[in-house]
């Protein structure tokens, strides 16, 4: 249910998305999608990076916690949540949901390849990613359901 409505928000634009990926994975400070970073220091920086606060917060604070649950971290929602220790990748893959009605299909692809590329700055589009960032990458939005179940199962062939 939140997943669809956080869609529906869809106020965030590229370039606003591209900031905030830059801003929390640095290519120069050997972080990568897999580092883990509070919820409240995603939340207060994505605050930062962005003019306006996004609507639909309560929506992505339930996803997380529903994610964090699956996970065994014993959070709820509010302040206990904002201490939770969560993968960047996931974080910035939950953020996309707010990608606009403007955007095109390729736009949000690219933008959520930018998790996975290597040696990029906000100017270029991603060229390249290592196998092991794009298999982490799909397994976010596995985890945060943008996948849906029918589309995780590939058929068999004949044997």
């Amino acid at each position: 249910y939140e997943i669809q409505e956080l869609r529906s928000c869809s106020e965030l634009d590229v370039p606003r998305y591209n900031a905030v990926v830059s801003w929390l994975l640095p290519r120069d400070g050997g972080v990568s999608s897999s580092t883990p970073v509070s919820y409240g220091d995603f939340i207060e920086g994505v605050r930062a990076q962005l003019a306006a606060p996004l609507h639909g917060g309560h929506l992505f604070d339930r996803v997380v916690a529903r994610y964090a649950a699956s996970r065994g971290l014993s959070v709820g929602e509010g302040p206990s949540l904002r201490g939770a220790e969560l993968p960047r990748g996931l974080l910035l893959a939950l953020l996309g949901l707010w990608l606009g009605s403007g955007c095109t299909p390729e736009d949000r692809l690219g933008a959520l390849f930018r998790i996975a590329a290597t040696s990029i700055n906000d100017s270029e589009v991603p060229q390249e990613a290592p196998l092991e960032a794009m298999v982490e990458l799909l397994q976010h939005l596995v985890d945060s359901d943008q996948v849906p179940p029918e589309s995780q199962v590939a058929e068999a062939g004949p044997r």
